[in-house]
């Protein structure tokens, strides 16, 4: 049965193609332009996934794609805590099913 909620899109994912389904990672943009940028990117330095994509999705920005130095850079936010440099790197974060 279909949400009756409406969707709002908030930013765009990247989703790459692996081992017949598509996966993401927590990486989330504010234009489709930067979501494709970092999923080429991302496919320029992988030989695994099949095809990649840049979808919309619901959840808040929390990473921008740098086009003059051609990688993802994390936007800090009040939930994120300026400062924190727990976690993984933009660059190195894994793509999850």
């Amino acid at each position: 049965m279909p949400s009756s909620e409406p969707f709002f899109i908030m930013s765009y994912k990247i989703e790459v193609y692996v081992a017949g389904e598509w996966s993401s990672n927590s990486l989330r943009f504010a234009t489709q332009a930067e979501a494709k940028a970092s999923v080429s990117e991302l496919m320029s330095r992988w030989c695994v996934p099949e095809d990649g994509r840049a979808t919309e999705c619901s959840d808040p920005v929390n990473y921008r794609f740098n086009f003059e130095k051609g990688k993802n850079e994390k936007i800090e936010t009040e939930e994120s805590g300026a400062g924190n440099s727990g976690g993984n790197t933009p660059s190195d974060a894994p793509v999850q099913g």
